[in-house]
């Protein structure tokens, strides 16, 4: 991750506390490079509480956030971190998330591999690489027509000052729907669509 230079000491991250995915994964990629890793909950919530955060602080120290990247930015033809425009250094991940590093047909034969010993495993062997490479395309094809919508949702949004406009009708996080197939979107994106008044 090169845009962690050795003089940043302090990076914030999403997550509520230090048991999140994003600080566990940071906390292993990058100590004892940096001094500290903070998680600040929401992204949207990023500039608020840097400011507040940085406030007690006599002297800024030099500081980055990191944080998913989701629909905001298209990502580029080649993985790289994305700098968030506006004047705080927040650069989002390449990927949509930070789980999403974790699709990985050999790293997740490796957990199943290390997984499948344990007196409580229930779910036998692991499959060859190939099933869970080809288990993985299909999933990538069974969503394409979502993830397509969700696109097209969050371009509709000109500037950073508009209202956000809604790339899901999921109530949680991890929830799917039914059906994720591209006929079955079109009463969400006429909801989604509807825009408040222009001031």
């Amino acid at each position: 991750m090169p845009v962690t230079a050795s003089a940043v000491r302090l990076i914030f991250c999403e997550g509520k506390d230090a048991d999140s995915y994003d600080y566990r994964l940071l906390d292993r990629l990058l100590k004892p490079s940096i001094t500290r890793i903070v998680p600040i909950g929401g992204k949207f919530g990023f500039n608020t509480y840097i400011d507040g955060s940085l406030s007690s602080y006599p002297q800024k120290p030099p500081f980055l956030a990191f944080r998913d990247r989701d629909f905001d930015l298209k990502p580029p033809e080649t993985p790289t971190l994305l700098r968030i425009q506006g004047s705080k250094p927040i650069w989002a991940t390449y990927r949509a998330c930070i789980e999403s590093y974790l699709i990985d047909a050999d790293l997740l034969r490796e957990f199943w591999v290390a997984l499948s010993v344990g007196p409580k495993w229930t779910y036998g062997s692991p499959p060859d690489l190939t099933v869970i490479r080809e288990k993985l395309a299909v999933s990538a094809q069974q969503i394409a027509g979502y993830q397509a919508v969700r696109w097209a949702l969050a371009g509709l949004k000109p500037e950073n000052r508009w209202p956000e406009i809604r790339t899901t009708w999921l109530k949680g996080s991890g929830e799917l729907p039914s059906s994720l197939a591209y006929t079955g979107l079109y009463p969400f994106i006429e909801r989604s669509t509807q825009y408040p008044a222009a001031h």
